[in-house]
């Protein structure tokens, strides 16, 4: 391994964009994590800082394909069924570059975070110590306003959509947090190298989009 390269400047190598990736959206299956109703989809840019938002709740000029070319980007969620299914359920397609920061903390810290949200985006944030994480109660409270207000194929007021965009975009911004820690995390407890390590990350990441579109199809 070159000691005077990062893995982030290793994986700023290969791939044009890196995309930290956050979705909103009412359940088809809660239990796979299956999107019913898209609502909304903020993305950003690493190497850039820019951020991209889109609401696609009753939108009926949806984009029919990704922004981002999919060969030349990294896409980083926390738990990739739920934001894969989402941007299938846009006939985007499946990413074949994706990075689950849930997976890569569950076969971390799996048999040390047991329980109930032991590997949720939020206690895993903690863990590593991220400032800036918003509490249990308004994540939640967010959430019900989205499963009540699909449920009843209500409209969101003006304020509802703003705060719902700005939850989505903290939720985005903690993910790729979590994920630069996880970087210095996962090299400091492996010698393989750069590309060993990403090439194993990336197949997880893989494994988990093809569930996901198994799921899908049904």
């Amino acid at each position: 391994r070159n000691i005077t390269l990062t893995f982030l400047d290793y994986i700023k190598s290969k791939f044009a964009k890196i995309i930290t990736l956050d979705t909103e959206f009412a359940f088809n299956n809660e239990a796979m994590g299956m999107v019913k109703k898209p609502v909304c989809m903020v993305m950003k840019d690493l190497k850039s800082g820019e951020t991209h938002k889109f609401w696609h709740y009753k939108d009926t000029q949806i984009l029919t394909h990704c922004p981002f070319d999919y060969d030349d980007t990294l896409f980083i969620c926390h738990y990739a069924p739920a934001d894969v299914s989402y941007m299938m359920k846009l006939f985007w397609g499946k990413p074949p570059n994706v990075w689950d920061t849930w997976v890569e903390i569950s076969r971390l810290y799996a048999t040390e975070r047991s329980g109930d949200g032991g590997l949720s985006l939020l206690n895993t944030a903690k863990s590593y110590g991220v400032p800036g994480a918003m509490s249990f109660k308004d994540k939640t409270d967010f959430r019900k306003l989205i499963i009540d207000t699909c449920k009843a194929d209500a409209d969101f007021t003006d304020e509802e959509k703003s705060g719902v965009l700005k939850y989505c975009t903290m939720d985005v911004e903690l993910t790729e947090q979590v994920f630069l820690n996880q970087l210095q995390d996962i090299t400091s407890k492996s010698k393989e190298s750069y590309e060993t390590l990403l090439w194993q990350i990336l197949f997880r990441g893989a494994a988990q989009s093809v569930v996901t579109k198994i799921q899908h199809n049904g």
